[in-house]
């Protein structure tokens, strides 16, 4: 009993942290209804439910098959059930970026998590079936392995990441300059594993092409139906991401990071502010 009551007295911040947001999403979950998006949202749920009875379902590039793998037993419970699966990729998120905190000896270890959970994005997201929660977990856990010496595991996991969100894609690039950046150049070809296994497992199902990971590309395939829009739709768009206050902070954030680098990358000279600094 007493390991455990050290353990609640030394992390009691990030556990208080991590029980309202279990609490406030349950109760938006549960008492409520609402899918958090018209469109995508339950496209994803229902490839999802469904791909235990069109296997080929679970290779829908689109779908996202990573997504789809680890979405689908929940998908099974109902809708509910998906949002849960957000849910726990909330939570298991907070403990990724409280981790990774602590890695940098940030006083307020506990304060991107709260940040994160609670910002208007999470709030739309998180009680929905996308797919952007699940993206945000392997990537922080990727990130904490990259600090805690895994370069193997993160390297694997963000191999994956194209099978979540297309976004990955990018990530695998910046993955590739940050493994040069440190040295870990021979790493980089793990960053095909997620396509060699998607590849090989999804051939059957795609006349056997085993580059349809890559022939299948949703987006330039129905470019036609997704069109083009501005490159800075984000950048406009942060305020009704994050909210006023976290967007003020964020371009606080980018200034000091502007000004600063130089004088705080001197002050720190092991690995891990190295990997801090290249990912900003």
């Amino acid at each position: 009993m007493r390991p455990l009551i050290n353990i609640i007295r030394a992390h009691c911040t990030i556990l208080f942290v991590l029980g309202s947001t279990l609490l406030v999403y349950s109760l938006r979950i549960f008492l409520f209804d609402g899918t958090g998006d018209d469109g995508d949202s339950l496209t994803h749920f229902l490839i999802a439910k469904y791909a235990c009875v069109h296997p080929d379902l679970f290779y829908d590039h689109w779908g996202k098959p990573f997504f789809t793998l680890l979405a689908f037993p929940f998908a099974l419970l109902g809708f509910k059930g998906i949002q849960c699966f957000n849910l726990l990729n909330l939570l298991s998120c907070q403990i990724a970026l409280y981790l990774i905190g602590k890695k940098l000896d940030l006083k307020f270890n506990w304060l991107p998590s709260l940040f994160l959970g609670f910002c208007l994005i999470s709030i739309k997201v998180i009680p929905s079936g996308l797919t952007e929660p699940l993206c945000a977990n392997i990537l922080s856990w990727a990130v904490l392995g990259f600090f805690s010496g895994r370069y193997y595991t993160s390297t694997i996991l963000i191999s994956f990441l194209p099978f979540v969100r297309s976004e990955g894609l990018i990530i695998l690039i910046l993955a590739a300059i940050l493994l040069l950046s440190i040295h870990k150049w021979l790493l980089i070809p793990l960053l095909s594993f997620g396509h060699l296994v998607m590849g090989l497992l999804g051939m059957k199902y795609h006349n056997g092409d085993f580059f349809w990971t890559i022939h299948n590309i949703p987006y330039p395939v129905n470019g036609a139906f997704y069109g083009i829009g501005s490159p800075f739709h984000f950048i406009l768009k942060t305020p009704e991401m994050l909210g006023p206050i976290l967007t003020a902070m964020f371009v606080g954030g980018i200034i000091l990071i502007i000004f600063l680098p130089l004088v705080l990358y001197r002050k720190f000279s092991d690995i891990n502010a190295k990997i801090f600094f290249i990912l900003i």
